[in-house]
């Protein structure tokens, strides 16, 4: 069984909006009359705003319903936007300034934990991240004209990663040269995956997935070098169901099954 309750009050320049919920049995049954209030136990949520309606500060916390004092387990405390600037969870605090003055995006700019080493990101004028540091560990990014990230690297690694846009192909490779080319065929409705991991002593291997929009398959294929090792091709009917499969293995015949509902 559970009851609500609701009090506010207002200071010079903030308003506090207090929230409470009472759980659990009741701190004396003989009294029937008083179940809906009295209660032994009870959440409660404090919000402290400012005159205009911006919260300030919120408390969650639980204690006796009755009682004036209450354990806060979480706290958080907001900026003049609403932003918050640090949240305390069972002790525990992280603080968060924003990037307003650098480059005016606004955007979280420092985060540090009480327990933990701090966090820190850069953005460039349009919002990317182009720098973060977290601990010993920092990692670089750069972005074309579109926004889209064209390199990163971890110079503790050593990693250094590079996506290239051709259209509607992209191709991301990693610092093991390995490559995964992405192409939207809009007529199709289809997205096609190629991951090639290149061999210095041998062919390269070429794993190439087609799924649809909906995210259904409609071929797989595997390549060393230009070989075909093994296909499947899949066909739907009108209702989205499996109508044919096509299997190849090498150099053998296709098998192909087909499937009546």
């Amino acid at each position: 069984m559970a009851s609500f309750s609701y009090a506010w009050s207002a200071g010079t320049d903030s308003v506090v909006v207090e929230t409470r919920q009472s759980v659990g049995l009741p701190a004396s049954a003989s009294n029937p009359a008083s179940l809906d209030t009295t209660y032994a136990f009870g959440n409660r949520t404090r919000n402290t705003m400012s005159v205009t309606g911006a919260v300030l500060k919120t408390e969650i916390g639980h204690g006796p319903v009755l009682g004036t004092d209450y354990t806060v387990m979480e706290s958080t405390i907001h900026d003049t936007v609403g932003r918050a600037t640090s949240t305390t969870i069972s002790g525990v605090e992280n603080k968060t300034t924003y990037d307003d003055t650098v480059t005016g995006t606004g955007k979280p700019r420092n985060t540090q934990q009480s327990l933990r080493d701090s966090l820190f990101a850069a953005y460039d004028s349009a919002g990317n991240i182009t720098k973060t540091i977290n601990g010993s560990d920092t990692v670089r990014s750069v972005y074309d004209a579109m926004g889209r990230k064209i390199t990163e690297s971890i110079p503790i690694a050593p990693v250094d990663r590079a996506w290239k846009y051709e259209g509607l192909k992209t191709t991301y490779t990693n610092h093991n040269g390995w490559k995964t080319e992405t192409i939207v065929n809009p007529s199709e409705g289809t997205v096609t995956q190629a991951a090639i991991k290149p061999n210095e002593t041998t062919a390269s291997t070429t794993v190439e997935l087609t799924t649809y929009s909906n995210g259904t398959s409609k071929s797989a294929s595997n390549y060393v070098g230009d070989q075909l090792q093994a296909a499947t091709n899949i066909e739907y009917n009108a209702q989205g169901q499996v109508s044919k499969q096509t299997t190849q293995l090498g150099s053998l015949s296709d098998k192909i099954h087909v499937f009546a509902y």
